[in-house]
């Protein structure tokens, strides 16, 4: 809480959502009346949480912008829809929230173990190879619809999209 009170005193407007057991109602209104954008209790589905993040992420002002492009490619973060060079091209939920993780980091390296707490809840079994498996049908989607940010693996390391110029 002191924290989130020092980032409101710096003036900055970053959205922040609490996660806690704390279920009281004292509890509750404390933290939202010092700052915080949204206040959910343990235990939560995953359902529920993505959907007040998207919220949080629409609302004027917010951190995130909810459409983003890269080179040739838009993506529409709160539909998770992608197009390439205006035509639309079909990813799955988790491609395309993948998708959307590597390019609100465009031109940094993304590691593995990074997309895999952004895209898989705790409980979800995970293969070892699931993120490589992921990033490679979304690079093949990508450059079947002439994508020109790639993805790249930086093995050991992780995955950066650029834009590349043709």
């Amino acid at each position: 809480m002191s924290f989130l009170a020092a980032l409101r005193r710096d003036g900055r407007s970053v959205p922040v959502m609490l996660l806690t057991a704390r279920d009281d109602v004292a509890s509750v209104v404390d933290g939202l009346n010092v700052g915080a954008d949204d206040y959910l209790r343990k235990p939560f589905e995953m359902e529920e949480l993505i959907a007040r993040v998207r919220a949080l992420v629409r609302r004027p002002g917010a951190a995130f912008q909810p459409v983003l492009a890269l080179g040739n490619l838009l993506l529409d973060c709160r539909e998770l829809r992608v197009k390439v060079a205006g035509v639309a091209i079909g990813l799955s939920r988790r491609e395309a929230s993948a998708l959307e993780v590597l390019v609100r980091n465009a031109g940094r390296v993304i590691s593995k173990s990074v997309l895999e707490d952004a895209l898989y809840g705790f409980d979800d079994g995970v293969s070892s190879n699931a993120v490589e498996v992921l990033v490679h049908r979304i690079r093949k989607k990508l450059m079947q619809a002439g994508a020109r940010p790639e993805i790249q693996t930086l093995r050991g390391i992780g995955y950066l999209i650029e834009d590349v110029r043709s």
